[in-house]
């Protein structure tokens, strides 16, 4: 389980790299902006699928872009978001008027389904229902880190199999004093987290690569990382991996909800990964001046022997995360 909590800690490096300048979206915090000539530019690593231009005074919902929707569905889909019951933040609305609720789930899934990076569906399958929040996330929310006491880490989904393969998922979110996610571009988060992360008997160490950032809708940056483990629960490991984060725009113009995904590099050349994966999504509070980061986790481990001494590890490293970002940003 060599890098679970590197993933975690991207989250928090990428946030802190993305500007309104860069054309960052906050992994942990960070604003995404439009930049250039005005013209829309999609990374040309998307697929031919990507969404449908909106004509002149349209307003996109984030609802009824699949062409096989009908509006029924559509309408179905808005009073469901409506009348759930979620957490209060996820009953926001964007200026446009497109649901929160539907940003997290329908919208990222349909974004992150029209890449080639990699699959993202179990992660969905733990805070979704379909395009809708369910109460998984609505927990994550409630739990989040204020710094009133420790973060919770929660553990969605622990398999150990055969030939010591682990599929470990966990979760955590941190309640940030800002009006939206948008609002950390202005924080050093970077430069703390990028400090690595280390407890009394683990250490997770980082290094940012290559950095690129798109203008327009589609991928608006990709940031390459490079981890080291040196050590886990006080066994020394050599753990080294490369992933690739890229944030995107769920909807042009709008801060109140974000979605950054990361995923590991080389597979098939990692020694102790079938897979990683996070998405950081950023939204708005139910009040002003506060906004949540809440980030889901997925580690495909391969070739350890003492899966549970990773997995405490890899909580352990997980929970300095909130504590950074909120370090500083108060």
């Amino acid at each position: 389980m060599r890098n679970s909590f590197a993933i975690v800690l991207l989250a928090a490096m990428t946030t802190m790299g993305c500007s309104s300048s860069s054309g960052g979206l906050p992994i942990i915090g960070g604003t995404v902006s439009k930049k250039g000539n005005g013209k829309e530019e999609v990374d040309l690593r998307t697929k031919s699928n990507a969404e449908k231009p909106l004509t002149e005074g349209e307003v996109s919902t984030g609802i009824g872009e699949d062409p096989d929707e009908t509006q029924e569905d559509r309408d179905a889909a808005l009073r469901l978001i409506d009348t759930t019951g979620w957490h209060p933040a996820l009953a926001g609305r964007t200026a446009s008027g497109a649901p929160f609720g539907y940003l997290v789930c329908g919208r990222s899934q349909s974004v992150l389904k029209n890449t080639d990076y990699d699959d993202f569906s179990d992660i969905f399958g733990v805070i979704c229902d379909k395009d809708v929040p369910n109460k998984t996330f609505d927990a994550i929310l409630k739990q989040a880190y204020t710094g009133s006491s420790e973060p919770q880490i929660t553990t969605n989904r622990l398999k150990i199999g055969d030939l010591f393969v682990t599929d470990y998922i966990y979760s955590f979110a941190v309640k940030l004093p800002v009006n939206s996610p948008g609002d950390l571009a202005g924080f050093p988060i970077y430069e703390e987290v990028s400090k690595g992360l280390k407890t009394i008997d683990s250490q997770l160490m980082i290094t940012k690569g290559k950095d690129t950032t798109f203008p327009g809708k589609g991928v608006v940056r990709s940031l390459e990382q490079h981890y080291s483990m040196p050590l886990a629960k006080g066994a020394g490991l050599y753990d080294t991996r490369t992933t690739l984060t890229n944030t995107y725009l769920l909807m042009e113009g709008s801060q109140d909800v974000n979605l950054s995904a990361e995923h590991l590099l080389n597979p098939d050349a990692t020694e102790y990964y079938n897979a990683t994966r996070q998405i950081v999504l950023g939204i708005k509070g139910e009040a002003p001046g506060f906004s949540y980061q809440v980030y889901i986790t997925q580690l495909v481990v391969i070739n350890r022997f003492d899966p549970e001494r990773l997995v405490k590890a890899s909580a352990d490293l997980a929970a300095l995360i909130p504590k950074a970002v909120l370090r500083v940003v108060k």
